[in-house]
């Protein structure tokens, strides 16, 4: 497995898994993404991101993730990042999203960030639990805040104070 920056040539691939988490209603978007859009997305996710990676085993993209201001231009939280990663469902339960999560996790100590946060669906019960042994606290539920045509979730807030920054 290999984590590297991501690039123009990743859009597709990226973009698939991040269509698989719509579709799986894994996060708050309501319709998949076209190649317009995407593009879109895609270029505004390079644009903004701190760090933006891509997962890939045998030349193929099995996971990406990345490191966004939290609560941009706010000074009094200029230490604080969000994370984001997404894996390509033909990859689950491999260790992907903890090496993403552990890659992004070091970005943001190099960059002297003291907080990562994480923000997901109530029911994303394996973000969860791997957001809980990578040691992520939920501090914040904001419930049936995401309303979906067949259905209507909280969106939770998970927290991490990045060593070396422990009171």
């Amino acid at each position: 497995m290999l984590i590297r920056e991501a690039n123009r040539s990743d859009e597709h691939e990226v973009i698939e898994i991040m269509n698989q988490a719509i579709m799986d209603r894994k996060n708050a978007y309501l319709e998949i993404f076209n190649a317009e859009n995407g593009r879109q997305w895609y270029d505004s996710l390079r644009a903004k991101a701190i760090k933006f990676c891509v997962c890939v085993i045998d030349n193929r993209i099995v996971g990406w993730g990345s490191l966004t201001s939290y609560r941009e231009n706010r000074g009094a939280l200029s230490g604080n990042v969000e994370i984001t990663f997404y894996v390509h469902n033909d990859n689950k339960k491999q260790g992907i999203g903890t090496l993403i999560i552990k890659y992004l996790e070091e970005v943001a100590l190099r960059l002297s960030k003291t907080h990562v946060v994480a923000i997901l669906l109530d029911d994303n019960e394996a973000s969860q639990i791997l957001l809980t042994k990578k040691g992520y606290k939920t501090l914040g539920h904001f419930e049936s805040i995401a309303t979906f045509p067949n259905k209507t979730l909280g969106h939770l807030y998970m927290w991490k104070k990045l060593r070396g920054h422990e009171s």
